[in-house]
């Protein structure tokens, strides 16, 4: 098992100790309730997910496969130096506006909060199989070197092939796609869009014990800014969820968290890529006469919506819906309004 160890301070210092660069005046923790929590994946989704389960009262453990936390250096790789280019200094002109935050020093502010509440990440651990067991009541996984853990509830806030069949009863076979690969001229350029498509509505195991969180259910376009911020209020609702359901009912609660979500990210999802074709596959001639059209939209139902408020209010009726199998129906009010479902997930805005 290893530790999270101490994160680089903002200033850069690896030795100065962290109480006497930041002030812990943490969050009041419920009691313990029982239940224990497997998080798989350190990402932001991940990290949020364990801190807001462990202050709900689970026995939360968090794995994941690298070596130990990124420091931000070479995220997307080097880059020609645009800092003195004539549209840069441009936007130098005025104040700042800092709608965008360092992804780097929150990343660093999660850790020091699992640090402080003495909640360990044990790293290099990378998962191949995950499976659940009814008549125990748990789930578990398996890792590559032969270990197993379990808990009441497994998350699963990394990326895995293998968790989709387990989460997905219509899996689609790839194919000869070595063959494919060898056969295909040397030198070519392959040109792999992202498109829409539409969201699983199921994103647990069958009996409700392994749950997917952020990227793991959900994809974001890089475009939208918005993928780490659905993460967070992913773990948010999963949290408040196997709160309320506790141990007897956490199989339940996952499933009542993940039909919650579903509406709120397909169209959250799909309002992205429609600002993405907007931006590529632009008419310069109308964002001269309206430079509004090219906007980022970032919709108030977007933004001001608190994820624990919501699931404490929409928890029983979300309830009735899941062990009724659907037929006691479920309005959510979290999403566009003028999004209309129709059958299977299909969304138009």
């Amino acid at each position: 098992m290893g530790s999270i160890g101490y994160p680089p301070s903002p200033a850069g210092s690896h030795d100065e100790p962290l109480g006497e660069r930041f002030v812990f005046e943490g969050p009041k923790r419920y009691l313990e309730n029982g239940l224990s929590v497997l998080v798989v994946g350190g990402g932001p989704g991940g990290l949020l997910t364990t801190l807001e389960c462990w202050r709900k009262g689970s026995k939360v453990t968090l794995v994941d496969r690298a070596s130990g936390p990124h420091d931000g250096s070479n995220l997307y790789g080097p880059a020609s130096c645009q800092f003195n280019d004539l549209e840069r200094q441009v936007g130098r002109i005025g104040p700042h506006v800092g709608f965008m935050q360092n992804r780097r020093n929150f990343f660093f502010m999660l850790l020091r909060q699992l640090d402080q509440y003495k909640i360990s990440i044990i790293w290099r651990k990378r998962v191949s199989e995950y499976y659940e067991d009814e008549k125990r009541n748990v789930g578990g996984v398996l890792f590559d070197n032969g270990e197993r853990t379990e808990a009441n509830v497994i998350v699963a806030a990394g990326r895995g092939l293998h968790l989709s069949v387990m989460v997905s009863g219509d899996f689609v076979r790839m194919g000869p796609v070595k063959a494919l690969i060898h056969t295909t001229p040397k030198d070519t350029l392959v040109h792999w869009k992202l498109r829409w498509r539409d969201l699983n509505t199921d994103r647990t195991s069958p009996d409700g014990r392994i749950v997917q969180v952020g990227d793991s259910c959900y994809l974001f376009l890089p475009a939208s800014g918005n993928g780490a911020t659905q993460a967070l209020k992913d773990a948010t609702s999963l949290a408040t969820c196997l709160h309320i359901g506790g141990k007897g009912n956490a199989r339940v609660a996952t499933k009542i968290h993940n039909r919650l979500r579903y509406e709120r990210v397909s169209c959250s999802q799909l309002t992205f890529i429609l600002d993405t074709q907007q931006h590529h596959f632009a008419d310069w001639s109308k964002i001269a006469a309206r430079p509004s059209l090219v906007r980022t939209r970032f919709p108030e139902w977007m933004f001001k919506h608190d994820p624990e408020a919501y699931a404490i209010s929409k928890y029983a009726e979300t309830f009735m819906n899941v062990v009724s199998n659907g037929e006691i129906p479920l309005m959510n009010t979290n999403y566009l309004p003028e999004a209309i479902p129709i059958s299977l997930g299909k969304w138009r805005i």
